[in-house]
């Protein structure tokens, strides 16, 4: 007749969540070498978000919403990102931080400022180091559960909220660009964040 008693444990709850919309991935770029502008996919081909060290010095940021409540613990939680076109690039380390807020704005092409200008939000402490490789693969990062866990612990999180992300070249040189596939592209490799929680 059922004895009472805890329930048994369900483990941790997997789920996985792709960039769909638009204005939630893009890059923080310099025009010409020399002004500021947030793109939304690249300036030609409209189908790539780019991080490089070549005159533009594009930063991308991945913006995720996540149905997992505060106070959660994230188990494990790996970004995966197609490559799909770069110049020079041989599987270059590339920072990867999150940003210390649930509230990073939207992306938006029709501004034209620095990432600083467009949120003063600081950055989780944590900070992966990620090597991509090859071209026309899709790319696993390592666990980067570490830096999401700070952010769905905040007093102000509340699930629906954004996880954002920021890539970033490991240093100058040498001169590369990296391209991978975005959600403009409306093929089937958006940036995805697959992770567990409990």
């Amino acid at each position: 007749m059922g004895g009472g008693g805890a329930r048994p444990d369900a483990g941790p709850t997997p789920i996985d969540v792709a960039v769909t919309a638009d204005t939630d991935d893009g890059s923080f770029c310099l025009l010409n070498g020399s002004m500021p502008q947030e793109r939304l996919s690249d300036s030609i081909q409209g189908n790539f978000t780019e991080v490089g060290t070549d005159a533009e010095e594009c930063k991308a940021v991945l913006r995720f919403v996540l149905p997992v409540p505060r106070g959660a613990t994230i188990m494990d939680a790996k970004l995966t990102v197609n490559h799909v076109t770069g110049s020079n690039f041989n599987g270059e380390d590339m920072l990867v931080h999150v940003f210390n807020t649930p509230a990073f704005p939207p992306l938006n092409a029709g501004h034209m400022h620095t990432l600083a200008q467009h949120t003063d939000a600081g950055l989780v402490p944590e900070t992966a180091v990620i090597k991509w490789a090859p071209k026309a693969a899709t790319i696993t990062s390592i666990d980067l559960s570490a830096l999401v866990n700070p952010v769905v612990n905040r007093a102000d999180w509340a699930p629906g909220q954004t996880v954002t992300f920021l890539l970033v070249p490991d240093g100058t040189t040498p001169v590369w660009w990296f391209g991978f596939e975005d959600s403009n592209a409306k093929l089937i490799h958006p940036p995805t964040l697959h992770l567990s929680y409990r």
